[in-house]
């Protein structure tokens, strides 16, 4: 049995931080003589675990979105637009527009100026960056134990559930989760 917990090892770490190519192990064990399905439920496995691993990895903690809420949000793209040279998009809200903020001479949207109105009206005027977490209900709490403040949320942001937090030294974040 202890081969066959090298062999999911193996595998789970080609996946992850080692290249390496397991099947070379894989195929190693086939020859010698051990059991074949045995041998593939193992290197799945480890593969497949050693994937998930990396992709949770890469995952939680990402910054995802950087946005600016102000009162005059077309001053401010225009702004930006100017001393940056991002082009910019309108993003229809209903009676006004946001705006998605672009590299220059593309469609790539890195950021966005938004208005502080309705939801975002108490948002701070700064650019606020959106971290993924695990769970914003669990990192609000934990902020709050450490000394920090929730200035919003948690709510629904779109699919996503959202918050905005001070750290006990007075900078701002959001967090995102599904």
């Amino acid at each position: 049995m202890t081969a066959y917990f090298i062999l999911f090892l193996q595998s789970f770490l080609a996946a992850t931080v080692i290249p390496f190519s397991s099947e070379v192990v894989l195929s190693g064990m086939i020859l010698n003589g051990y059991d074949a399905n045995l041998c593939l439920i193992f290197a799945t496995t480890g593969n497949w675990l050693g994937g998930m691993s990396s992709y949770l990895l890469g995952y939680l903690g990402k910054i995802e979105w950087m946005d600016l809420t102000v009162d005059d949000a077309p001053r401010l793209r225009d702004f930006y637009a100017s001393v940056v040279g991002w082009n910019t998009d309108a993003v229809p809200m209903g009676n006004y527009d946001d705006f998605n903020m672009n590299l220059p001479g593309t469609t790539q949207t890195i950021a966005g100026i938004c208005h502080a109105k309705g939801s975002n009206a108490h948002l701070p005027p700064q650019w606020l960056m959106y971290v993924r977490v695990a769970s914003v209900a669990e990192s609000v709490a934990e902020c709050e134990k450490r000394g920090g403040k929730t200035l919003d949320g948690p709510r629904r942001m779109g699919n996503s559930r959202f918050a905005v937090i001070e750290d006990p030294a007075g900078a701002v974040m959001a967090l995102v989760s599904d």
